[in-house]
């Protein structure tokens, strides 16, 4: 017993220093482009908009992220793509061994501290706080906004390359197709609503992340 509480709290404290990690590593780039291009006229926090978001905007990516897992899963299924969720490789196969072998408690903490800050905040930091603002400056709201969700889209496509061989092609293209346009969503979410602050994209990605990384380890 004590023994796997020690291995649960490694695991925990594991999760948490990668975590933080993974977001300092994505806010590299932007910040080293803020540094070069920015530092005189706003904040770090501000030019990546992590700043504060009108409530409705919060809310709105809320009920975006809620929806976000039953039309992915939906989607998948019927593409014939959700085998990629139950690999040993991906994200929630990873988290469905280790409820198997930890115990749910520990899964639960790790799968939601995964969603939120591993990949949500540190994604979100990158992808609408940094490329989203960047290609929109240059290139309107319409066009970058259009951009930064199919580098979105695209760069999932390859996190899921390893965890399955066979896939049909339509199963492919929802891989790469449904975070493009969740990606096109939160980045709309965000400039349109939010003020320019991520947070709403962030909560959205967040709620969709902890539905997808402790409903498919537990349930499936």
């Amino acid at each position: 017993m004590v023994a796997s509480t020690k291995g649960g709290l490694c695991l925990i404290v594991s999760a948490i220093v990668s975590g933080i990690i993974q977001v300092l590593v994505f806010s590299l780039i932007p910040y080293v482009a803020y540094l070069f291009t920015a530092r005189r006229r706003q904040r770090f926090l501000q030019y990546v908009g992590l700043t504060g978001a009108p409530g409705k905007a919060v809310a709105y990516g809320a009920v975006l992220g809620l929806a976000s897992f039953p039309l992915m899963f939906g989607l998948l299924t019927v593409a014939g793509a959700d085998q990629l969720l139950l690999d040993p490789s991906s994200q929630t196969g990873r988290l469905r061994e280790l409820a198997a072998g930890d115990g749910a408690a520990t899964m639960l903490f790790v799968a939601a501290f995964q969603a939120v800050v591993t990949t949500a905040l540190s994604e979100e930091i990158l992808f609408r706080g940094f490329l989203a603002k960047r290609f929109m400056a240059w290139l309107g709201f319409r066009v970058g906004n259009v951009l930064q969700g199919i580098v979105f889209g695209v760069l999932h496509g390859f996190l899921f390359l390893g965890a399955a061989t066979e896939l049909p092609l339509v199963g492919w293209l929802a891989v790469v197709l449904l975070p493009a346009v969740q990606g096109w969503l939160m980045g709309w979410l965000n400039e349109r609503l939010g003020g320019g602050s991520i947070v709403p994209s962030w909560c959205a990605h967040a709620v969709g992340n902890v539905m997808t990384f402790t409903i498919i380890p537990l349930v499936l």
